[in-house]
């Protein structure tokens, strides 16, 4: 009996260190776990969210730039001698082809009538050989001698006849005359300059543009232009040309054309502006704010899991508030638009604002 109660005595000692053992085990797991949840609470950062959005983009733009003619040609004399007639002035309009000054030349004029007269003989005696051989009245080597004769007396002719035309001074297209650098009795030689005639009728502005500028605008953008000396008139133009290589300044040169007015024209010289309207296109866009680091090297917190992930993404500007996203989001992704001056890639967050719209 007495070794009965001394084992149950053993038993229940030790129960009670068993119980009290495991008791305090759970209270450690239990103060742990809670320890573990107040230390990853205290270190989750509130952090402000929202998703990158479409937006219709319509751009306009303007720059400002000088009137030029689209065609200018310099017209030189042909020939030596002495202007004689002097048949326009300048700011006259000429059509091509108009007579604008003659030239006196005796030599050139004495040739022309004298090979003018050579051809006609040569040609009167070639027909009339003809018909003798048809008659058999000469010979093959009669007729092929005067063939020749005809021959040298033709190209004697129409290189006399040239040199004479060249006395004429002549429109080699339509506009007006800009510059006059002879007059009557002047002394001219060929190649010397006598006239500029500029085409008017259509009108370009040469301009430059910033690499953003011009890759926003193609043949079919719509083109409003004007001009400072008539306020309030407009003027409908197209894109010419653009250079696709950039000029030492770093911008690249485009051209536009207009049709001018008959009526109180524009002239070349003159200044004014071209507004650039492109097309509306949608594009992706977030928040400058949103970006961590620089444009060239972009980069944003997505929110994942209540874990900010880096995302590297290609993006360029779009105004002063946002960027457009080329690649490396989602619509979808959850980026952090406010807060993350203490992330790190992978930090635990906590979203306190979540913004549908970004554009608000």
């Amino acid at each position: 009996m007495e070794t009965l109660k001394k084992t149950l005595n053993i038993v229940i000692t030790a129960a009670l260190v068993v119980l009290i053992v495991w008791r305090l085990f759970s209270n450690k797991n239990g103060s742990q776990t809670e320890l573990n949840r107040i230390k990853d609470t205290q270190w989750e950062i509130p952090v402000n969210v929202g998703t990158a959005t479409y937006i219709d983009s319509e751009e306009n733009f303007s720059v400002s730039g000088s009137f030029e003619a689209f065609n200018i040609v310099n017209v030189i004399s042909g020939a030596e001698g002495i202007i004689t007639n002097f048949h326009v002035k300048e700011g006259m309009r000429v059509e091509k082809d108009d007579l604008l000054a003659s030239i006196e030349n005796l030599t050139s004029l004495k040739n022309y009538n004298l090979s003018k007269q050579n051809y006609g003989k040569a040609k009167k005696d070639l027909n009339r050989f003809r018909n003798l051989k048809s008659q058999e009245a000469v010979s093959d080597a009669d007729i092929e001698e005067v063939e020749l004769a005809f021959q040298n007396a033709e190209a004697d002719y129409y290189n006399a006849k040239e040199l004479f035309e060249d006395n004429q001074i002549i429109a080699p297209v339509s506009g007006h005359i800009t510059s006059a650098f002879a007059d009557l009795g002047h002394h001219v030689v060929p190649g010397t300059p006598v006239f500029v005639i500029a085409d008017i009728e259509r009108i370009k502005m040469v301009v430059d543009l910033t690499g953003e500028q011009m890759l926003k605008i193609n043949r079919g953008c719509k083109l409003t232009i004007t001009c400072d000396l008539f306020p309030g008139r407009k003027f409908a133009g197209k894109l010419y040309s653009k250079e696709l290589k950039a000029n030492k300044s770093g911008r690249y040169t485009a051209t536009i054309l207009m049709k001018n007015e008959k009526s109180n024209p524009v002239l070349p010289g003159m200044t004014g502006k071209i507004n650039f309207k492109t097309e509306e296109i949608q594009k992706f866009v977030i928040p400058r704010s949103a970006i961590s680091g620089s444009m060239r090297s972009a980069e944003v917190f997505v929110v994942n899991n209540r874990r900010a992930i880096k995302k590297r993404i290609s993006a360029v500007p779009y105004n002063s508030e946002y960027v457009e996203v080329l690649n490396g989001l989602d619509v979808r992704d959850s980026i952090v638009l406010g807060g993350q001056i203490n992330l790190t890639d992978s930090a635990r967050v906590k979203v306190i604002c979540n913004n549908k719209n970004i554009l608000k």
